[in-house]
């Protein structure tokens, strides 16, 4: 009986939320069709480069996108100092349809990420892989979204992410981060 009552408690709790459609091809099309910064504003794991943490993290398009290739150079800050790489981006479909971006760097090494969330409103768009141990996810947003990160508690975006990721956040964006760049 419990279980029945945890899955209809769930089921109404991500209703309620708008976690309700799964994204598709089309929903990363356009989460990526902005000439602005995407921001990293959240996500699961830590990164380091020289012992500092990354924070300030995003992207911006370095060239049109050709077919469903896309090309980007991602900036971040770590300590006071700025770092950036060229990342190429090919979005397909699975088999099981669900929208799904290999981000390369140009040393080769490569990501699986798929899109778990998209907020066509907000410019919000939740993606996940596969870390060494356990699922990772990241909260990215348009540049001329990401201050609702400050203005709004209950922004969707976020109350998804936490339904999605169980909470594990780690924040990358601070309205100090604009200043820099």
């Amino acid at each position: 009986m419990n279980f029945f009552a945890v899955t209809i408690f769930l089921a109404l709790g991500v209703t309620a939320f708008g976690y309700t459609d799964k994204p598709e091809l089309q929903d990363l099309v356009e989460a990526l069709k902005t000439d602005n910064k995407i921001w990293l504003a959240w996500r699961s794991y830590q990164m380091q480069t020289s012992e500092q943490y990354h924070r300030c993290n995003y992207v911006v398009k370095t060239a049109p996108p050709a077919q469903y290739r896309y090309h980007f150079k991602q900036h971040f800050m770590y300590g006071g100092t700025r770092g950036d790489k060229d990342l190429t981006v090919d979005i397909s479909a699975s088999s099981r349809g669900e929208p799904v971006l290999t981000v390369s760097n140009s040393s080769g090494a490569s990501v699986l990420y798929t899109m778990r969330f998209w907020d066509p409103d907000n410019h919000c768009f939740i993606l996940t892989f596969q870390g060494n141990r356990q699922w990772e996810c990241e909260l990215h947003l348009w540049n001329q979204d990401v201050e609702k990160l400050d203005t709004n508690p209950l922004y969707y975006c976020m109350q998804d992410y936490d339904i999605l990721c169980g909470g594990r956040k780690y924040e990358l964006y601070t309205p100090d981060c604009k200043n820099p760049y």
